[in-house]
């Protein structure tokens, strides 16, 4: 039986992470854990990424 997720977003964007999905790669299942997944996203400005100040 294949399994979905309702609620792929679990976190305000105006707050600190407090739950994330957890994949596992046996079971091919996903679990809603709680805390951080400890993955950091920083946007780059485009000039950063060409290398021009």
């Amino acid at each position: 039986m294949k399994q979905s997720i309702d609620h792929l977003i679990v976190n305000s964007p105006y707050e600190e992470p407090s739950h994330y999905w957890s994949y596992d790669r046996e079971t091919r299942s996903f679990t809603l854990k709680e805390g951080s997944s400890g993955t950091i996203f920083r946007p780059v400005h485009i000039n950063k990424i060409l290398g021009q100040t």
